[in-house]
């Protein structure tokens, strides 16, 4: 390894390059080459298609491609293989390129590839996409879009051009229309304005977004002077590049689902095929015969279908452009053309009104049908087999996925020139929508369920000083509306306090009427039971009264029938006194007559007995009189009793009455404290929906502001959008003024670092020396034994080759004369004679049976046979001879040349020793000068490095302002 160390020096074009000196191909980078990778590349081994033999070859790169980006060391194959940082690792075999070399082809390469000194760096093809986000397209699909886009740089005209194209993109409710030499992009959902794409060249006719979203491609162009096909990026605007370099302007384009190739067509009846990785032309297709109007990449890729004023219809194979089918021609010029999502069906708007379904298989049309009366000009599907188209006839129309109409819209200011269909699930509240623009520029969104008109706008929007002061006007206005609503809210809200105050104490006044009324209820039930007991007392007294009348009666009535009874008896008794004084009288005078005295005992008895029934009457008349006085003394306590149980009935009565006024009165007070509830609740409910709609005027207002906020914020994105894009731009040509400042300090350290490396290696060189020298006296010693052996080898191989040669000239001219005895003696009368030379002994081995088996041959011609091929044997043996002297020849030629080269090397090396003292020292004021070298142009370049680093300090500015604003911007700039 030492050894190698010390010989690197002199391995062909490792020499040191100066900081100051271009490395080229010619003078520096062949000579490496050549002593490393030219064995297997170059022109007549052309080993993985790769000739690095010659300039022009080497920059055409392999058959995988090209192998040099010049000014892109990174970025080239060759250096990453030479490295070992990416296989095929380069050279195979042997040991890889130091350092030294690699640094040589890095900078070469950094340096952009020069073939001379005199020649310039080439530029170099970056690809059109090279900046589009490699996130999956399904990824991007479930992300919002932001709406960082150029927004003030507007183009205004007094009166709108006409919006030639509408494009949708899939995923999103973003919409981009054409206008005059600008793009608009617009909300889906609104129809509000949030970007402006400058046209780089002309006015735009046709727009495609690709299938992932993640591009916008408009065919632009001026008519009769130049076209092509512009491709920004989604996610932000940036304009990307630009492809084909037209004569005319671009009427069609579209961008293959892959985005690698973009199709596009004109008046030039031509349509052209150019790849997106560099620009450059891939496939020309002659076929049609009148403009371009149409092209269409089918969605799976394989297709790409174009379409001419002609009415002619034609798909190509897209990775060929091979032709697939020629469709039936339309009888009027072909305006658009659109592929169902399943790549099976294509569908073509013509200018005689009809839409028309083909099936791509066979180019079989499976349905057409009448769409707008004068002609239609677009038409264009959803990804559930819906299609809209738009027409002369000033209309857009809906249709569903059988061809059968959903609905029209319109008509329109002017002809429907374009219309596109925005997804549901990218829209408000799932609800698609339907866009269309018109001759006249106006732009209009429906919604795609109900038809309504959800908004309006126009393709020549107002300068953005008016957009501004519109913006700041209606934030200034939504903020005063706010502010009212405010009050109106807190008016509501202070009425809904006062209303729910005024139910809480109705309900009290209700819960205290309630509660007297229950109070009057209980006092008048216990009146009413005060009554109910006082009246049946009176009841029960009455009915005493009643029995003790009935008994006065009935005592009376005795009393009177005693005393009727008492006269009967005293009429009876005078009677019955008068006839015994009859009979007495009567027994007076008939004193001197016998007397009857049975007469007279029978008035006495009578007499007896009326005065005993006297008696008895006049003690019944008292005894009844006696009887009628207690019933009347009972009678008047009954009706005493009477009188007090009505007094006490009248008063429970007089109470329960008063009872029953204060329950009425109570229940008055109820109703009419519930009536006040009722009342109460009425006004809280209506102050309730006057607070809700109130505070949802102030969410609307606030929403208002917020939007108007948001449009206001966007409107000063888009400026300091244009401030930012100016700043990058400075920044931009900073850097670049910087960049080769910037490469001369950098090639000034690393020259410094090379310097010093050498300086070190040199240093390690001249310490090792000793231990180099004796390793390299050894090899000296080494390679000298080697010759010695090689010198015994030759000489041994050409003293066998000698005898060998002896032998065989020896039994050459014995089977010379056996051959001519042969030949001069009759047949069969030749003896047998011995071709054993003379020294035999000494001979080859491989010649002794051969000779033996000639002298046993009884026949002399098969000894002439045997002898033959023992001289052949001999001979092959002295031809292995010669080729075995001729190697040992080779190898001591080798040895020597060895031997010479380890002296030379020995002696080179102690030349080498004695020079490196004065090579360090050199080395050593070399790197002080490259130091001091790399010192100034650090300091150089640190002053250089100001106007960038500020031009980056301004840029970070802007972008944080332009950030901020957009997240200010979101309601509206998100979608």
């Amino acid at each position: 390894m030492r050894c190698a160390m010390v010989w690197s020096a002199f391995i062909p074009g490792a020499a040191s390059v100066t900081a100051d000196e271009k490395v080229t191909y010619v003078d520096h980078v062949r000579p490496l080459l050549a002593n490393r990778c030219l064995n297997c590349h170059n022109a007549d081994r052309l080993k993985g298609g790769l000739d690095l033999g010659a300039f022009g070859p080497a920059m055409a790169g392999s058959s995988g491609g090209a192998v040099l980006k010049p000014g892109d060391p990174d970025g080239s194959t060759l250096l990453a293989v030479v490295k070992r940082t990416r296989e095929p690792f380069m050279p195979p075999s042997g040991s890889p390129l130091n350092e030294t070399e690699i640094d040589l082809i890095r900078r070469w390469i950094a340096g952009g590839c020069l073939e001379t000194a005199s020649s310039t760096a080439p530029k170099s093809a970056a690809p059109v996409l090279a900046a589009v986000s490699t996130t999956p397209p399904a990824a991007e699909a479930a992300q919002p879009i932001r709406a960082r886009y150029p927004l003030a740089d507007l183009v205004t005209t007094a009166r709108g051009g006409a919006v030639l194209d509408l494009a949708a993109h899939p995923f999103r409710p973003l919409i981009a229309a054409t206008a005059q030499k600008q793009v608009l992009l617009l909300d889906g959902r609104t129809a509000e304005l949030i970007g402006v794409l400058p046209v780089p060249r002309g006015f735009p006719n046709t727009l495609r977004f690709s299938r992932s979203g993640r591009v916008l491609i408009a065919g632009v162009g001026e008519g009769a002077r130049t076209g092509g096909v512009a491709i920004w990026a989604t996610a932000d605007g940036r304009l990307l590049g630009m492809v084909g370099d037209e004569t005319d302007s671009v009427l069609a384009a579209d961008i293959d689902p892959l985005e690698q190739f973009v199709a596009l067509g004109g008046p030039s009846r031509r349509v052209k095929v150019f790849s997106t990785a560099d620009g450059q032309l891939r496939h020309r297709i002659d076929k049609h015969t009148d403009w371009v109007t149409a092209v269409a990449y089918s969605p799976d890729g394989v297709l790409l279908a174009t379409a001419d004023r002609g009415g002619n219809v034609h798909l190509w194979e897209a990775e060929s452009a091979a032709p697939y089918l020629a469709l039936a021609s339309h009888p009027a010029a072909v305006t658009a053309l659109a592929w169902r999502s399943d790549s099976n069906l294509l569908a073509t708007a013509c200018e005689d009104g009809r839409v028309r379904w083909f099936e791509v298989n066979g180019g079989t049309m499976v349905k057409e049908w009448p769409a707008h009366e004068g002609g239609c000009l677009k038409v264009c599907f959803a990804a559930d087999g819906r299609s809209v188209t738009a027409g002369r006839d000033r209309h857009v129309k809906l249709w569903d996925a059988n061809g059968g109409m959903v609905r029209s819209l319109g008509p329109m200011e002017d002809l429907a020139l374009a219309a596109a269909l925005v997804n549901g699930s990218a829209a408000t509240a799932g609800e698609d929508r339907i866009i269309a623009g018109d001759w006249a520029g106006r732009l209009r969104v429906w919604s795609a369920t109900d038809g309504g008109v959800r908004g309006d706008a126009t393709a020549s929007p107002l300068p953005w000083p008016e957009q501004l002061a519109r913006a700041i006007k209606e934030v200034t206005v939504a903020r005063e509306s706010h502010g009212k609503s405010l009050q109106a809210r807190d008016a509501a809200q202070a009425a809904l306090a006062d209303a729910t105050d005024a139910l809480n104490q109705a309900k009290t006044a209700r819960t205290e009427a309630a509660a007297a009324l229950a109070s009057a209820q209980a006092a008048a039930a216990a009146a009413n039971q005060e009554v109910e007991q006082f009246g049946r007392a009176r009841e029960e007294a009455a009915g005493r009264v009643a029995l003790a009348a009935q008994s006065t009666a009935a005592a009376s009535s005795l009393v009177e029938s005693s005393l009727q009874a008492l006269k009967t008896a005293v009429d009876a008794d005078a009677a019955a006194q008068a006839a015994v004084a009859g009979a007495t009288s009567s027994n007076a005078v008939a004193a001197t007559q016998p007397a009857d005295t049975s007469e007279t005992a029978a008035a006495l008895a009578r007499a007896a007995q009326t005065s005993e029934a006297l008696k008895a009457a006049m003690a019944a008349s008292d005894a009844a009189k006696a009887q009628r006085t207690a019933a009347v003394a009972a009678e008047q306590e009954a009706r005493g009793a009477m009188q007090q149980a009505e007094s006490l009935l009248a008063a429970a009565t007089a109470r329960r009455d008063g009872m029953v006024n204060q329950t009425a009165a109570a229940q008055a007070g109820l109703e009419q404290a519930q009536a006040r509830e009722r009342e109460a609740e009425a006004a809280l409910n209506a102050a309730k929906t006057a607070a809700d709609q109130a505070a949802k005027s102030e969410q609307d207002a606030y929403q208002a502001v917020r939007w108007a906020e948001a449009r206001l914020a966007l409107r000063r994105a888009g400026e300091v959008r244009m401030q930012l894009d100016a700043a990058r731009e400075a920044l931009a040509e900073a850097e670049a003024r910087f960049a080769p400042i910037a490469a001369v300090a950098e090639e000034s350290r690393r020259a410094a670092e090379r310097v010093a490396a050498e300086l070190n290696a040199m240093r390690a060189q001249l310490s090792n020396a000793p231990a180099t020298l004796a390793e390299m006296a050894r090899a000296v010693q080494a390679a000298e034994q080697t010759l010695r052996e090689a010198e015994q080898h030759a000489e041994i191989a050409q003293a066998e080759h000698r005898r060998s040669m002896e032998a065989t000239a020896r039994f050459s001219e014995s089977v010379e004369a056996l051959r001519r005895s042969l030949a001069a003696a009759p047949m069969g009368d030749a003896a047998p004679t011995s071709t054993q030379p003379a020294g035999s002994a000494s001979g080859p081995i491989a010649s002794q049976p051969a000779a033996s088996a000639v002298a046993a041959e009884p026949s002399g011609s098969a000894a002439l046979a045997k002898a033959e091929e023992a001289l052949a044997l001999l001979r092959q043996s002295a031809a292995d001879a010669q080729e075995n002297m001729q190697r040992t020849d080779r190898a001591r030629n080798a040895a020597q040349i060895a031997l010479a080269a380890a002296r030379q090397r020995a002696a080179d090396a102690e030349i080498e020793r004695a020079k490196l003292p004065d090579r360090i020292v050199q080395q050593e004021a070399a790197l002080t000068q490259a130091q001091a070298r790399m010192k100034a142009d650090a300091d150089v370049a640190a002053e250089a490095r100001r106007p960038v680093d500020a031009a980056r300090a301004k840029v970070d500015e802007l972008e944080q302002q332009y950030e901020s604003l957009l997240n200010a911007a979101a309601l509206v700039a998100t979608l």
